[in-house]
């Protein structure tokens, strides 16, 4: 998220649009992933289904990975302390 988001100063306002927001892109996600599931059992059945979530796991899990040699061995992602490095 934004170091200094929208309406930062108003807790009820800010935190409403950020929850929404937050709750509609997960929402889709899993309908998405829903209708993928319903898609794969109805043509190929119980294999279908184990397939497709196995696809998903694996690339769930490249995913992390490349994520975590991103991070912690070539270092392109840097802490940054939002109080102390933005003025909001």
């Amino acid at each position: 998220m934004s170091p200094c988001p929208p309406f930062i100063n108003n807790p009820l306002l800010g935190g409403t649009i950020s929850g929404l927001l937050y709750t509609i892109a997960n929402g889709l996600s899993h309908i998405n992933y829903i209708l993928l599931n319903v898609y794969f059992q109805e043509e190929f059945g119980k294999i279908g289904l184990f397939w497709g979530c196995a696809a998903l796991q694996t690339g769930m899990t490249l995913g992390a990975l490349i994520i975590f040699v991103l991070t912690v061995y070539f270092k392109i992602f840097k802490e940054r302390f939002a109080c102390v490095d933005y003025q909001c």
